[in-house]
């Protein structure tokens, strides 16, 4: 059989064997609604309930990245075959009946046999199932970020949806601080119970992988993914009331203790609230999550001074970036967190911006704060 023929049909299996998928990915388009919640579920093309498996590893393998360098390679030699010999047409004489093309096709056998034994290569041709380990069918990925991926997964007793935060020690290992603010957002998920904080289900390892995987209730998305995908980058007036409701109050009031106020109650200062640490569930509820940065005050400490400045530039107080201190009220800073939040729902701007680090921190220590005129203000908040 010519060269040229193999490899073109070769090219062909391997990408449909490699490309399987199971569930239609979510496609976003702009819907327009005054009802809180609504455009949430209008962009999605696809409904929010259809779980999206992926047919293959339930995570980013070595052997993909060996499979696609051999689609590679295979494309490299077609690209230079062409240059020395013509197109064979496939004959009658070639060995290659529509029987054993249709069996081909079907899965039934490979075109040409493996380079060797053991190879990866046997890989590419077999079709894998959905991955299930610790209980859990592993589905599509909705998040990525510098040491983890999200992956959705569905309870196999329960068939109850979850995202699994699946945390690669090998990366966690470049990041700064990163094994100790993992380890304090496991230490502060058991810790808090409230309806609008995002909720731990259980955490077990894959020694053999050296990945920890953090079971966590599932939300739709967050409120920044809502904001970038709006006009003008800015909610409604419903959903931003809605959102900061749920922030600063929480849904039920959740007996006597609101929300952010519940998190302070047992000495938890945040220090990172901003859209997209903040996630909506199923229900449309405000879940506060990403602990990461969070410091737990001591309970024999007699205020809530804090002495480490961390979190997101745009959303940090004046008294953390002035300099003129060497520590600072961490709950009155997670209150000027949440005002920029609503700023930002509501206008889709910064209170305060600049080119460059240290002229934002000027500007938030020094700036007159403007309100934003491209809304309408009640004129009580008009300044």
């Amino acid at each position: 059989m010519p060269k040229e023929a193999s490899l073109q049909i070769a090219e062909e299996v391997i990408d449909e064997e490699s490309q399987v998928n199971v569930g239609p990915s979510s496609q976003y388009v702009e819907v327009r609604s005054e009802v809180p919640g609504d455009r949430l579920q209008a962009r999605s093309q696809s409904s929010s309930n259809q779980l999206k498996l992926s047919v293959g590893g339930e995570e980013d393998s070595p052997e993909e990245d060996d499979i696609n360098q051999l689609r590679q390679s295979m494309h490299m030699w077609h690209l230079h075959e062409q240059e020395s010999e013509e197109f064979a047409e496939i004959g009658d004489d070639v060995g290659l009946s529509a029987e054993r093309v249709q069996s081909i096709i079907a899965g039934q056998g490979l075109l040409f046999p493996p380079l060797h034994e053991g190879s990866f290569v046997e890989e590419v041709f077999s079709e894998k199932g959905p991955k299930s380990h610790n209980g859990y069918l592993f589905g599509a990925k909705i998040g990525e970020g510098s040491y983890a991926k999200v992956k959705e997964v569905v309870d196999e007793t329960t068939l109850v949806r979850r995202a699994v935060k699946i945390i690669k020690h090998s990366r966690l290992r470049k990041i700064q601080n990163g094994q100790e603010n993992v380890e304090r957002e496991l230490r502060i998920l058991n810790k808090v119970k409230h309806e609008n904080v995002i909720r731990l289900i259980e955490v077990f390892r894959r020694e053999q992988k050296n990945k920890l995987y953090v079971v966590l209730e599932f939300c739709m998305g967050s409120v920044q993914q809502l904001l970038d995908a709006a006009h003008e980058n800015r909610l409604s007036d419903a959903e931003t009331h809605r959102y900061f409701v749920d922030l600063i109050k929480g849904k039920h009031n959740w007996g006597k203790w609101f929300s952010l106020e519940y998190l302070h109650s047992v000495g938890i200062v945040h220090k990172d609230i901003k859209p997209a640490n903040l996630l909506v569930s199923l229900d449309y509820t405000l879940k506060i999550s990403d602990f990461g940065v969070a410091e737990e005050l001591s309970q024999f400490q007699k205020d809530d001074s804090c002495q480490v400045v961390q979190g997101t530039p745009k959303f940090q107080a004046p008294e953390l970036v002035s300099g003129n201190t060497e520590s600072y009220s961490g709950f009155a800073s997670d209150l000027w967190s949440c005002g920029v939040t609503l700023y930002n729902m509501i206008s889709g701007l910064y209170p305060f911006e600049g080119a460059v680090i240290m002229r934002l921190f000027d500007n938030i220590a020094h700036a007159d704060l403007v309100m934003p005129t491209n809304v309408e203000l009640h004129p009580d908040l008009v300044m």
